[in-house]
């Protein structure tokens, strides 16, 4: 296939050329920063106040009612990310539109969703099979989720829930539409990518997550780089952690590896 410039495909071709992941982007560093320390800070307001409640009712950190707290407490804060995004960017005159949410032109979602899963898969798995040839076992990320969750299904299908639909949409929104875009209007893909995929692995608060993570969210950045549709990396991210829970709790055994 022939390709052509963005300011002159329209002409060669006749067709209107797949929109970039910055071209609506009116944000720049200043939201970006003001916007990490409010989900930053955000975090830990609410997690300060649901262990203030927890502790005021007597409840210890491994039970049932902990667990449903942590399970309410993430959902709150990801709809805080995205009230927070939204409200950075539409007072810069931007709109969802502008984050990415559009649909795709000329590319298939499924089979962008699909093959950008396989690659960030192919990227955990070789950085585990290299730390484990090279000795390097104390390195591997640890359990995202904590023991006690497998013995209450209600939590843990909570908890499923959420890690397939919210918490993806969100992440998306912020490190992909946001984060990402608004360096992309002034950096290269590379680094642009590289940033946002580093930060994206240090909110997993998992030192052995830092490599293989930076290394998943440039695929993702690279997914949206080429579709111009958050919808792709949101999918990606939606079947990864959906396989992710299936495979931890139809295999227990997956649970410690």
């Amino acid at each position: 296939m022939t390709s052509y410039p963005v300011d002159d495909f329209p002409r060669q071709t006749g067709e209107t050329p797949p929109p970039t992941p910055y071209g609506g982007v009116r944000w720049g560093a200043r939201e970006i920063v003001i916007g990490s320390v409010a989900v930053l800070i955000s975090l830990f307001v609410f997690l300060a106040i649901t262990s203030a409640i927890l502790a005021a009712i007597g409840y210890d950190s491994d039970s049932a009612e902990a667990l449903v707290a942590q399970v309410i407490t993430s959902l709150i804060w990801d709809i805080g990310i995205v009230f927070i995004v939204y409200k950075l960017v539409s007072s810069r005159g931007a709109s969802w539109r502008d984050l990415g949410l559009r649909p795709l032109q000329r590319w298939s979602l499924p089979g962008v969703i699909v093959l950008g899963y396989v690659g960030a898969v192919f990227l955990v798995q070789a950085y585990g099979l290299a730390l484990d040839a090279l000795g390097l076992d104390d390195l591997l990320p640890d359990q995202q989720l904590p023991d006690e969750i497998y013995s209450h299904d209600g939590i843990l299908i909570g908890f499923a829930i959420a890690g397939v639909t919210i918490v993806p949409f969100a992440e998306e929104l912020f490190f992909r539409g946001f984060f990402f875009a608004g360096l992309r209007r002034r950096l290269g893909f590379v680094l642009a990518a590289l940033i946002s995929g580093f930060v994206f692995s240090l909110a997993h608060a998992d030192p052995g997550l830092i490599i293989p993570f930076t290394g998943v969210g440039m695929v993702l950045s690279y997914t949206y780089e080429r579709t111009g549709s958050l919808y792709a990396p949101i999918g990606m991210h939606i079947l990864f952690n959906l396989v992710s829970f299936l495979v931890l709790i139809l295999i227990p055994e997956a649970r410690n590896n």
